[in-house]
């Protein structure tokens, strides 16, 4: 099936970019689906992933892109790359944070411009009713999304985007319920604001210019 979860977000955060972006990063960029939106807005976008197969993919299929902003591409580990301080204005970890510590986003917070924004898009783990309740009524609409996604794939002859190609990375599944999230996001990132998404997500955008809440 082509729908993909995270994919389907890609617009909602695209409408929070702030308009003076100029150059982002993105943590587990997997084959550059979202770090090529960016550069069509002229952003200068440092891509990372930990798997070599995922950034050479990425490089690949990128290169057939005509981009008004550049990609630079690197096989890297969060937890092991040291990041300049201040250098982004906007920090992008899209279904990728659960693989690291969450102290991870502290990190990338400090490499944030003055008025810059981290945002995550995180898996969290079922562990409470409300959780198993959404579940409940997001499992329809899921396979609704699916089948449509599937038809459209079948009737259109164009060529697949590049963040649509068949190549994914490994996954985990998270280990943290949503309220750990809440709570460890508190402490650790200023200016933040939280969000429980449909299809198993959550948002977290984290403002530095706002300061601790």
């Amino acid at each position: 099936m082509p729908f993909n979860h995270s994919d389907h977000y890609h617009d909602l955060l695209l409408r929070g970019l702030p308009t003076s972006c100029r150059r982002a990063l993105d943590t587990g960029c997997g084959t550059g689906g979202f770090a090529w939106k960016l550069a069509l807005r002229e952003i200068e976008v440092d891509a990372i992933d930990v798997g070599s197969h995922i950034i050479t993919a990425a490089r690949e299929q990128t290169s057939e892109l005509a981009l008004p902003g550049n990609i630079h591409f690197d096989q890297a580990d969060i937890n092991n790359l040291p990041l300049p301080p201040a250098a982004y204005d906007y920090i992008t970890c899209l279904a990728s944070l659960h693989h690291v510590p969450f102290r991870a986003v502290q990190k990338l917070c400090s490499s944030l411009t003055k008025n810059g924004f981290s945002v995550i898009l995180g898996h969290y783990r079922e562990a409470y009713l409300w959780d198993h309740s959404v579940t409940l009524l997001v499992v329809s609409v899921n396979v609704t999304l699916r089948a449509v996604a599937f038809f459209q794939e079948k009737r259109t002859t164009s060529r697949p985007k590049p963040h649509n190609l068949p190549l994914t990375a490994s996954t985990t599944p998270s280990l943290m319920p949503l309220s750990e999230i809440y709570s460890e996001s508190a402490k650790a990132l200023p200016g933040k604001r939280i969000l429980r998404l449909l299809f198993w997500r959550y948002l977290l955008v984290s403002h530095k210019g706002e300061g601790s809440e």
